[in-house]
Parts: C-alpha cells; structure tokens; sequence
C-alpha cells in the first residue's frame, strides 16, 4: 500500500508550500478510505509523518519548530506530562499456564505520573527512579528469579496476584524513591476492562471471583480509595461498550478528582466519541493516530 498506492500520489505533490503538503495529505487520506478502510492506518500514518518531517527538513527546521510555525493555533504553551508505565499485570503480563488473580494480577497497567519535575529530563529521571526502586522492592518480597519484563516493558512477578497488594507496592516503592505520593508523582491505572468481562456471563472475572458490573465498579472505587488524591486517571474502567455504566460509574471517580480515559471505548473514532459525549461518559480520550 505505501508503495503501490500511497507512492504514486506522495511523487505528485509539491512540498514548496504549507498548502501543498496540506492538500497532499488530504489527498492521501482520501484515497485511504472512510477510516482508513481501503489502505489501512498503519501504511497511511508513516508516510503522513515522513512527509511532515521532509516539509520541515526543507527549512531547515525541526518538526515541532515547523508546527508551531505553520500551524500556530495546535501549539500549546502547557507541560505534557509523563505517563511512565512501570507495573503490569493482566493478559498482557500473563505467561502459558498462569492464571489471572493468582500468578498476576488482573490490571494491565498502573503507570506514574511525575508531577513535580521542572523539566522533561527531570520527570523522567524521576520515572526511571521509581522503576529501579520498585524493581529493588519487588526482588526483596518475592525474589529476584520471579520478576521480569511484560510485554509493554512494566515490572511484572510471578506470584502477585492481588491487585490491591500490587498498588500498595508501587505506593511503597513511589515513597521509597524519596517523593510524596500525590505531589511529587501521581498514579495512573488501566484496567483493560474489556479483557476482564465475561460477556456470556455479564460480569467481570478478577482475583478469581465474579463480580457484577455495579460489583466490579464498586471494586475500582474501593482501589481508588485506598490512597485518596493519588491518581491522575483511570482508563476503560468498564467493558468497551457499557456507556451508560460509565456514565455512572464515571461521576463517581471524577468526585475523587480523578480524570476518567476512553480508549477501548473510543478508540479514536469520532463516532464513538460523540456517543460518549452525549452520554456524559469518559472526560478524556487516548488519541491513537494508528486508528
């Protein structure tokens, strides 16, 4: 597709002017297909990228100097903040022969947050900081042989069932690393909701019961409340298509001050997002320009 189809129309274009590139994308995104159906994301968002960078590299600017030219109006003056995954349980931790609730837990991903650092390198050399002391703490609890790498590079171990013992472990080793749980760095969870429902069953399988749909929510909260003020975000803490349960549960989490992230329920498509919307449901969205 990048060759066949997407080369053809990229050796048309003209990349002289901000508009030739502008149209030459809309080219391309036209010839992809309604949401990218006939070419696929995956090939149509390299060569969107390449030819940003080529744009900029022909003024001889960096691309976020070329954005912020050209583009005035999306350049925010706002810090990013860092979201550091370093814990992983779920499927995406999950070895042959496991089972979720007794040899990992059942959240995919609890990440940090680092608030206080004043520069970029800072906050994530705070990150790495936390990793090496979880790392350090989990070594000591379970043992060296038993933790490793998931497949998204977060800590995972053999044996660490327990979603609550897991969070108090990463609130420990936050603490250890010398910052204030809730100032200096904050806590982010992803359930991968999704993964945990039983749609047969209408109920979620964690920590080897199950829970009803109000039964599981009620168990999110009670996670969130464990250490109040300590997290920034929860994302798809519901099945992917439970909008009115997300409406609900939702109003709940975002009175603890927590932001609430679709990404199983949006994925960035603008259909489902203006469905959530109306619903009154996930106050954030991960944006993904693969999809």
């Amino acid at each position: 597709n990048v060759r066949d189809v997407l080369g053809p129309i990229v050796g048309r274009g003209d990349l002289s002017s901000h508009e030739g590139l502008i149209a030459l994308e809309r080219s391309l995104i036209e010839r992809a297909g309604p949401n990218c159906a006939d070419v696929g994301a995956n090939a149509l968002l390299p060569v969107s990228i390449a030819l940003w960078r080529a744009a900029a590299a022909l003024r001889g600017l960096q691309l976020y100097e070329y954005i912020r030219t050209f583009e005035p109006e999306i350049a925010g003056t706002g810090r990013v903040l860092l979201f550091s995954n370093v814990l992983n349980g779920g499927f995406h931790a999950l070895r042959k022969g496991e089972v979720l609730g007794r040899d990992r837990f059942d959240i995919q991903e609890m990440q940090v947050v680092p608030l206080s650092g004043k520069t970029y390198r800072e906050s994530l050399a705070m990150a790495e900081r936390v990793d090496a002391s979880l790392n350090e703490l989990l070594a000591a609890r379970f043992g060296a042989d038993r933790v490793s790498r998931a497949d998204e590079a977060g800590l995972t171990v053999r044996g660490l069932g327990d979603n609550a013992v897991a969070l108090d472990l990463l609130a420990e080793a936050i603490r250890k690393a010398g910052f204030a749980l809730g100032k200096d760095m904050k806590i982010t969870l992803d359930p991968a909701s999704s993964h945990l429902y039983d749609a047969a069953a209408r109920a979620y399988r964690v920590g080897g019961r199950t829970l009803s749909p109000d039964e599981y929510g009620r168990y999110l909260l009670a996670l969130l409340d464990r250490h109040p003020g300590a997290f920034a975000s929860i994302e798809d803490p519901l099945e992917e298509n439970d909008w009115t349960g997300l409406a609900r549960l939702g109003a709940e989490i975002k009175k603890r001050g927590v932001v609430v992230v679709g990404d199983d329920f949006y994925v960035t498509q603008r259909r489902r997002l203006e469905i959530g919307v109306a619903a009154g449901s996930a106050n954030g969205l991960l944006v993904k320009p693969n999809q």
